[in-house]
């Protein structure tokens, strides 16, 4: 658990969000009037600076209003010569950027911002926009990158004594090792923020650290260690009155007690959970606690009990987005069902014993036990067939329960893809459209320089352009899926083609990448012939280098063109951070993006990809990709050479 997020009281975050709903619209004239008020400071030091704070104060809850204030701090403080306050503004401008989880714009602000604070020598400065940078990058699943800055920030933080900060850098260093799985490596790090917290007094600090040890020790199957740190830390949080991380550590105790054995612990534990979630408001870990409830009453074999929760825990799953509690859901159902049998099982298994005692006790003084023993042997033969017949009925019904939870899991990814884009597409119009309304009503203020209009009108521009792509994306993908796209193949010369898609078209995509170097390897001859819509291919093109663009943020692309066969072979590689190998499968997908959801680092929608491959399709060729995580990836496809 992060120190940072786990310590925001989750009543706090939903009336930020509140607040954010409610304030949206009132943003736009409130920067207006923050830039009028600011500009008729004399000093533009102190235009900086103001300009700085007043964007700081909305930075969490309107980045993009706020980072039009920036913008004004950067363009005064460049001017000027005012490097402290330009670092700031650019710093500033990255986290807008990070709060809206665009991890790649971040960075690229950050590292803007690095030089400078080294060259005034702001060692602090300089460590604490180093470990924001390993945050960036481990948002981005860079995990080589964020552990070389989480370490280099830890050292120029030990060099200033900043030892808080050092212990903070070594919880972070520990977190990203669980993401990794490596929990024997998290330890050591763990320990060591933990030493320094708990000798400087901080509480809060030592609690949450003792809680990830806890959580680690949990997932490595040391029960007992993880009740013993869990518990310290409990006994913190008490203290502290901190009801949010309270909720959480009697969760966590409440699964170690259940894997040791100790159901009355457990129960206590999960009831105090259960009470602390209802009163945070905290729909997550009050689910959270229904789903371990199960496995508690599953120990005492009480149906009623358990088909009474699993009831409770249906009317919830619905509010609930998380595919993983999905899945668990699933998992409590079989729990369920499996008890449901043993009971039918145990029914017959006590009707057989009684019907045996009463058979003893006729023998004894009976002239029928001849043939009630004949009637004993059937009822056997008869209870042994129900029990052969029970066991074949639930291997079959354990195969239907596959199949229907591979059916439910298919619709609920389906759901989840489909969830997912509406909120990216969602997102994608709304941010174009939010920025054209906040510059057009900047634009109204009579003090602006022609320089500053221009500016505001490429910004409008860019951002009309981004909507344009958004809408076009749409267009194409509605007409693949209803199979109005029809292609008008004309006989083209590609090493034509592709050189004048590249000049014109390509190279205008990446301007914005001034570290990133693009080349064109055009190996195919004049004449090189093929029967195809050459807008369909344009596409294709713009959709795979604008792809590489977003995922490579210095280094190189190349577009690479050649004869294979009786194919014609393009292929566009980058440098950038890659693929991880088992998204390769489903990159092609609709809606499919390596990060997904509205945190996700680059923008998009997900389509790019699938208009791609049938685009391909259409003229009778394949498309590929190749990839390995952090070294960059190869996207290639083929067309066929026209007949003579």
């Amino acid at each position: 658990m992060s120190l940072l997020i786990k310590n925001r009281p989750f009543k706090a975050y939903a009336a930020g969000v509140a607040f954010l709903l409610l304030s949206h619209f009132n943003y736009g004239q409130r920067v207006i009037n923050m830039l009028d008020q600011i500009s008729k400071q004399r000093s533009p030091i102190s235009q900086v600076d103001s300009f700085n704070k007043s964007g700081y104060e909305i930075l969490f809850t309107s980045p993009g209003e706020a980072r039009i204030l920036f913008n004004e701090a950067q363009q005064i403080a460049t001017k000027n010569k005012y490097w402290s306050g330009l670092a700031l503004s650019l710093k500033y401008k990255a986290i807008s950027y990070d709060v809206q989880g665009n991890a790649n714009e971040a960075i690229e602000y950050y590292l803007q911002a690095l030089p400078i604070l080294e060259q005034l020598k702001d060692t602090i400065g300089v460590a604490r926009l180093k470990n924001n940078i390993g945050i960036a990058y481990k948002n981005l699943n860079d995990y080589r990158s964020a552990n070389r800055y989480y370490n280099e920030s830890i050292q120029l933080k030990g060099s200033v004594r900043d030892i808080k900060g050092v212990a903070y850098g070594y919880s972070n260093l520990g977190e990203l090792k669980i993401l990794q799985r490596q929990y024997e490596e998290s330890l050591p790090l763990f320990n060591r923020a933990f030493s320094i917290l708990d000798s400087l007094k901080d509480e809060s600090g030592s609690a949450t650290v003792l809680s990830n040890i806890g959580d680690v020790y949990l997932q490595m199957g040391d029960y007992k260690k993880s009740l013993e740190y869990t518990l310290r830390a409990k006994k913190i949080e008490e203290l502290e009155k901190n009801d949010v991380n309270k909720a959480s550590s009697y969760l966590q105790l409440a699964k170690g007690y259940y894997q040791i054995g100790e159901m009355q612990n457990a129960e206590s534990m999960l009831d105090s959970a259960e009470q602390l979630a209802t009163k945070n408001s905290a729909l997550k870990d009050f689910y959270k606690c229904q789903l371990l409830r199960v496995e508690v009453l599953s120990r005492e074999g009480d149906l009623k009990a358990i088909t009474k929760q699993y009831e409770k825990i249906l009317t919830l799953k619905d509010s609930i987005a998380s595919i993983d509690d999905m899945a668990e859901t699933a998992r409590v159902r079989e729990i369920l069902e499996s008890k449901q049998k043993e009971a039918e099982i145990a029914a017959l298994k006590k009707e057989f014993a009684l019907n045996k005692e009463l058979l003893r006790k006729q023998q004894k003084g009976t002239a029928f036990g001849v043939v009630i023993i004949v009637l004993m042997v059937c009822l056997i033969i008869l209870v042994v067939s129900i029990l052969q017949l029970s066991g074949t009925k639930n291997r079959e019904l354990k195969s239907k329960m596959e199949e229907r939870d591979k059916a439910i899991e298919e619709a609920m990814e389906s759901n989840r893809l489909k969830t997912v884009f509406m909120g990216t597409l969602s997102h994608e119009v709304r941010t174009p459209l939010q920025g054209i309304q906040g510059i057009v009503e900047l634009m109204e203020i009579p003090q602006l320089s022609e320089a500053q209009r221009q500016e505001y009108l490429r910004i409008i521009k860019r951002r009309a352009i981004d909507l344009q792509n958004v809408i076009e994306s749409l267009l194409d993908m509605a007409s693949i899926e209803t199979g109005r796209v029809v292609a008008n193949p004309v006989r083209i010369d590609l090493h034509d083609v592709i050189h004048e898609i590249y000049h014109q078209e390509l190279l205008t995509i990446g301007l914005h990448r001034t570290k990133v170097t693009y080349q064109l390897h055009n190996q195919l001859p004049i004449g090189s012939y093929a029967d195809m819509d050459p807008q369909h291919l344009k596409q294709v093109l713009i959709n795979l280098f604008t792809n590489a663009t977003k995922f490579t943020r210095q280094g190189s692309i190349e577009v690479i063109s050649a004869v294979q066969g009786d194919n014609f072979i393009i292929k566009v590689v980058d440098s950038g951070i890659g693929i991880k190998p088992e998204n390769l499968k489903t990159i092609f997908e609709p809606f499919r993006q390596e990060d997904e959801g509205l945190n996700r680092s680059a923008g998009g929608m997900g389509l790019g990809l699938t208009i791609c491959k049938r685009f391909v399709a259409l003229w009778g060729g394949e498309i590929t990709a190749s990839a390995n995580e952090e070294i960059g990836s190869t996207f290639y496809f083929t067309i066929p050479m026209a007949s003579v």
